[in-house]
């Protein structure tokens, strides 16, 4: 079951991802420079790159940096499925939390799209980058 919170936020959203992927929420305002941005749905704010096929990869038991999806032929089968990834929760680091990851670093938790349709949690990738 979704918190009152998420629930809040979309119930005027139809369940058509493209829409709803498109929905962003800023935990806190994003014109505080220097703030904290920590993010449900949206885009990331990606420090290194991005991790769309990281997470497509991996979630099929392939090591990201042994394969590179466009050329190599064991893996190419999965490109379809690098679009199906979307970002559920971006956490910056945060002095008022305590909370430092890495270098300036960022948590990003990452769901497929059917299975946030489904409201399955358990295939969750969580990738941190730092500068």
């Amino acid at each position: 079951m979704p918190s009152p919170f998420l629930e809040e936020y979309l119930e005027d959203v139809p369940n058509d991802f493209p829409k709803r992927n498109e929905l962003t929420i800023l935990v806190k305002d994003e014109s505080s420079y220097g703030e904290p941005m920590h993010l449900l749905f949206g885009s990331p704010m990606e420090i290194q790159n991005p991790m769309e096929e990281m997470c497509q990869l991996c979630f099929h038991g392939f090591d990201y940096l042994q394969y590179d999806i466009d050329s190599d032929p064991e893996v190419a089968f999965l490109r379809d499925g690098v679009q199906d990834w979307q970002l559920l929760l971006q956490l910056d680091c945060d002095n008022n939390l305590d909370w430092e990851w890495g270098d300036s670093g960022m948590l990003y938790f990452w769901i497929r799209k059917q299975d946030l349709e489904r409201q399955d949690f358990s295939n969750v990738w969580c990738e941190m980058q730092c500068s």
